[in-house]
């Protein structure tokens, strides 16, 4: 079902689930670090016309904070802070998810740090009894899951000693051309995934290609929270979410996560189509 969007772009209900909440920058950051943070924001692009009622292709994938984009940013401004960019002639898909307790269950939440990556993927490949013989692993999640079963939680006073142990590890994840399609394929992790719980700004080409880029930048471009959530349908992840024909006008849509929740109800479990911004 196509729809035609009025010029109440970015207005917010007054009858608004969620609203902003008035925390300043600081406990704004702790909140959306907590394990019990539950208001995620999506941005991707799909080919024209593809039905959408999923929230990942692979067995896990990424979003942000929703709460980092209250008061609206611009689509160019999201793409670049969450390390996309910008796709012509695809798509724009605007997804946020505020599951329930039930909901998230199923979708299993993580701040998308090395060591809850680790612990994902360990559980996803291996099972609760670590074993990486489970049939039907392809070579590539073989190697990444004996190299998450591994890792060990250590604690240290030396903090650069204890996130030293854990970038040589993640290191190897991507030895081989088999095990980084893995990464790519089931969980959206590119090279330029830190694993800080950061997305890195800016780290995508226009080709879609990792960006040359020192540590200093890196550390200094990791700006807005990422997490990685199981696949599941829309509906069973508690989100909404609307999908927009690109063009220019799109470059400076305001992306408000208020608008997104009220006017993106899913049309039959799918994605609700926009025809147009005019």
């Amino acid at each position: 079902m196509m729809l035609l969007l009025n010029t109440a772009l970015s207005s917010t209900s007054a009858n608004a689930i969620v609203k902003q909440n008035g925390l300043n920058g600081a406990a704004l950051r702790n909140q959306s670090r907590s394990s019990s943070y539950d208001d995620f924001l999506r941005v991707l692009w799909v080919r024209t016309g593809t039905n959408i009622d999923q929230i990942a292709l692979g067995k896990r994938t990424f979003f942000t904070a929703s709460s980092f984009f209250e008061p609206p940013t611009t689509v160019d401004h999201l793409l670049y802070y969450v390390g996309n960019y910008y796709r012509p002639g695809q798509d724009l898909v605007l997804m946020r998810c505020i599951p329930d307790l039930e909901q998230r269950i199923i979708v299993q939440p993580i701040l998308a740090t090395w060591p809850n990556t680790f612990d994902a993927i360990a559980n996803d490949l291996a099972g609760p009894n670590r074993d990486c013989t489970t049939p039907g692993l392809t070579p590539g999640e073989l190697e990444i899951c004996n190299i998450a079963i591994h890792y060990q939680d250590i604690t240290t006073t030396l903090y650069t000693q204890g996130l030293a142990a854990i970038f040589d590890l993640a290191a190897q994840m991507f030895a081989t051309t088999e095990s980084t399609k893995a990464l790519r394929d089931d969980y959206g992790i590119f090279p330029a995934f830190s694993g800080l719980g950061f997305a890195v700004q800016e780290s995508s080409t226009t080709t879609g290609d990792p960006v040359l880029m020192p540590p200093s930048q890196i550390l200094r471009n990791s700006v807005v929270p990422e997490y990685l959530l199981k696949k599941a349908s829309l509906t069973d992840a508690g989100c909404r979410c609307v999908q927009i024909p690109e063009n220019l006008s799109l470059h400076q849509f305001p992306v408000d996560p208020n608008w997104i929740w009220n006017f993106g109800e899913l049309d039959h479990g799918f994605c609700r189509r926009v025809l147009t911004l005019n």
